[in-house]
């Protein structure tokens, strides 16, 4: 036993990226999900097609510097969009090692378990999401200001904006940090070349104007977009599903002490500064999100992984929490260390243990009962109608199958109410969805059945996971050639 830990001792840091590393290579080789059938398709489709329609690598929904960063991994397919989201978690996971080990955090080797042992972390890691960029974006820059390479700091955090929109709450940081930061306020400016950057990218090769990212945002609304708002403490009572029950006890623990520590050394405040912004990135995100939630504002829907954006933050807050535990009950460091391993274990049991706030395995890794029915209503369009010469529907997945070019207007066109407003070429199927379409779209039903040039031909049903009806409706116009 004497023998095994020492080895642990020595190869910690090995060990633990080790077994991240091998859990995302499993999960990445063996499981066909898409981390959601909505945005991350979406995001998918916008990088794999930029090659062809170059206007995406500026697209604001798009995030520009997420299609910059993955267009390439995309072209292998969606596994490739997987891929790069798995790089930039576990690098993240391990910059987030790096991070704790420079602020002085025991045991900061366990930051990387703590990070990838998050339900919602570990799901969106293998997506088409743009989280994991960002978070790794973060804690690379934080970890770089650590080392006092402020300039190359200041152009990662410039950028990040442009791979997230909580990249503006730390431009905001950012620039509190270099006004406390003694001799740094020159780089202020530098916070400032992303948005130079893609301003003359616009500006020279889109024809735009030179203020086309302050005219073109794609969140840049004051009301609520879809007609509902949230409650203040949403993002609290939601925090537990999101990284787990036992994370979430010690990221509370953590936050207190940090807190307390922050306070009480106050007066030293510049030279706890990455501890600082370390809890102060995390809890702008949680706050802002809220206010957005509470108010409608920015198209917020109160989607739960926007905390994600921040998760390797929230894992060295948790292992704060977790080693301040040891100090109160006063643990000496071996018993400590065993402590650690044992909470770091009961994480991992807990995420594979299906408890509500745990995965769903291996559900929420493979395609879920929609995506499959979609499959279905791809072969029998193809099957019936192969003549078929467009396609309305606004299901991401259902170009992903078809193999469809979505922002080809000549073979497909998303389903919003104006497309079925305007006449409906011949040869056309239109596809409506009870989720996309409906809220999205804001197609109903009834609008498709009453339409004059339309006809029913099918109806396909199944149950999601939360055991709720889901259907398609297929129709087509009554002129076929």
């Amino acid at each position: 036993m004497d023998r095994i830990f020492s080895f642990y001792s020595k190869h910690k840091v090995q060990f633990w990226l080790g077994v991240i590393i091998l859990q995302q290579v499993f999960l990445l080789f063996s499981m066909d999900g898409t981390g959601g059938d909505g945005d991350s398709v979406n995001h998918y489709l916008y990088n794999k097609y930029a090659f062809k329609y170059p206007w995406l690598f500026i697209h604001s929904w798009s995030r520009p510097f997420f299609v910059l960063a993955s267009c390439l991994f995309v072209q292998l397919g969606f596994i490739g969009i997987k891929l790069f989201n798995s790089i930039m978690a576990v690098g993240g996971a391990y910059l987030a090692y790096r991070l704790a080990k420079k602020i002085d955090v025991p045991r900061p080797e366990l930051v990387m378990p703590l990070l990838m042992f998050m339900p919602d972390y570990l799901q969106l890691s293998l997506s088409g999401l743009t989280e994991p960029l960002f978070s790794f974006m973060v804690v690379g820059a934080l970890l770089i200001f650590a080392y006092d390479r402020n300039i190359l700091g200041a152009l990662i955090v410039s950028f990040l904006p442009f791979a997230r929109p909580e990249g503006f709450f730390f431009v905001a940081i950012a620039v509190v940090y270099f006004i406390f930061r003694r001799g740094t306020w020159k780089m202020i400016p530098l916070l400032l070349i992303g948005h130079i950057f893609y301003s003359l990218v616009g500006f020279l090769f889109f024809d735009e104007s030179i203020l086309w990212l302050f005219k073109d945002n794609a969140n840049a609304t004051l009301t609520p977009a879809y007609g509902v708002t949230g409650r203040w403490l949403h993002y609290v009572r939601e925090l537990p599903y999101v990284i787990g029950i036992p994370i979430c006890v010690l990221f509370w623990l953590g936050a207190v002490a940090m807190g307390i520590k922050l306070l009480l050394d106050f007066t030293n405040i510049k030279k706890n500064l990455i501890p600082a912004i370390v809890l102060a990135g995390t809890f702008s995100v949680i706050i802002a999100h809220t206010i957005f939630w509470k108010f409608g504002l920015f198209k917020s829907f109160g989607l739960t992984r926007n905390l994600l954006t921040v998760a390797p933050l929230m894992a060295i807050i948790s292992l704060v929490g977790m080693q301040t535990m040891w100090s109160v009950l006063r643990l000496e460091r071996v018993r400590s260390g065993y402590a650690s391993l044992f909470v770091i274990l009961g994480s991992l049991i807990f995420l594979y243990s299906g408890n509500k706030c745990a995965l769903k395995f291996p559900d929420d890794f493979q395609l879920n009962p929609v995506q499959e029915l979609s499959k279905e209503v791809v072969q029998f369009i193809d099957k019936v109608y192969p003549k078929t010469g467009r396609t309305f529907h606004y299901y991401p997945f259902m170009n992903l199958v078809a193999e469809q070019d979505p922002f080809d207007w000549k073979t497909h066109k998303t389903l919003f109410k104006d497309v079925i407003e305007l006449p409906i070429p011949g040869n056309t199927i239109v596809i409506w969805d009870d989720w996309f379409a409906l809220n999205e779209g804001k197609v109903t039903l009834d609008m498709l059945v009453e339409h004059p040039e339309l006809e029913f031909v099918k109806a396909f049903d199944t149950f999601d996971q939360m055991n709720k009806k889901r259907r398609f409706v297929l129709f087509k116009t009554k002129i076929w050639y």
